[in-house]
């Protein structure tokens, strides 16, 4: 057996809601999504949302995927990879994103799934980001 197959890992996923009017334009994301795998030039994308409570920044987001979602030109699914960072235990992992996005309302939605390996601080596994009660905009998905 390898590291890997001894390794236990974590999945921690969320959902959220990205604040309307927050997010990139159309053309903004098509031309990211043309730029996510060159190392020389980058794209920022940035989103904000409804509910932060986990009290962590999305960074580094790289489109990877793109789909119209309709006809209308401006809704998109979206996936791709990002850099999740943990304010409270002050450490960073990579997950991977998908989201629906409507470029003309600039709102949608945003779901983060990381892999937390058995070596992540204490405070970045699902205890810490067990909800309470779930709020509007915000839901988790339990992977156990």
């Amino acid at each position: 057996m390898n590291n890997n197959e001894n390794s236990k890992v974590s999945r921690v996923a969320f959902s959220t809601s990205i604040k309307e009017g927050s997010g990139p334009s159309r053309e903004l994301i098509v031309e990211a999504f043309l730029h996510a795998k060159d190392k020389d030039f980058r794209i920022p994308i940035e989103f904000s949302f409804d509910i932060n409570p986990l009290e962590v920044d999305l960074r580094d987001l790289r489109i990877t995927s793109i789909q119209h979602e309709d006809g209308s030109g401006f809704c998109f699914n979206l996936g791709g990879t990002l850099e999740i960072f943990f304010h409270k235990t002050d450490s960073s992992h990579l997950g991977k994103f998908s989201a629906f996005y409507d470029a003309k309302r600039r709102r949608g939605t945003f779901q983060v799934v990381v892999v937390l390996p058995e070596s992540a601080p204490s405070g970045d596994h699902p205890p810490f980001l067990l909800p309470g009660p779930q709020g509007p905009g915000l839901s988790f998905l339990d992977f156990s």
